[in-house]
């Protein structure tokens, strides 16, 4: 009979240069041609103007008047990210006991939170 040996691996976490820290109100998504699951986390802002006219006198900024869109906000994409199943059961395990903890530190019961998601998975997109 063999003895299961036993071993301990250190992982070091690291960032690559273009890590960047991204701001989500929300996302889109689904599955991929391959089955992998693909989010697109976006942030809510107010629409730019489409361009801006300046007005010169004297070498100077007289008046600026601009050309709004037609829609006061955009969602901007910011970050994409595609994973495999596998990898997405465990993002919804991990992201499950985050939510709990936040959940716990607001003192909002599970029922509560249970029926905020009822309403989001019926199309209305409230919160608690």
């Amino acid at each position: 009979m063999t003895e299961a040996a036993e071993e301990n691996i250190r992982i070091k976490y690291t960032r690559s240069s273009g890590y960047t820290l991204a701001h989500a109100d929300g996302m889109w998504g689904g599955a991929t041609a391959q089955n992998d699951l693909h989010i697109a986390f976006f942030a809510e802002v107010a629409a730019l103007p489409e361009f801006v006219d300046l007005h010169i006198e004297n070498k100077q900024i007289a008046a600026e008047s601009n050309v709004m869109p037609e829609h006061k906000f955009v969602r901007e994409t910011q970050v994409g990210v595609i994973m495999d199943f596998n990898t997405a059961l465990s993002f919804l395990v991990w992201l499950e006991d985050k939510i709990d903890g936040i959940r716990t530190n607001l003192g909002l019961t599970k029922e509560q939170v249970a029926q905020v998601v009822e309403q989001m998975r019926g199309g209305q997109h409230g919160g608690v």
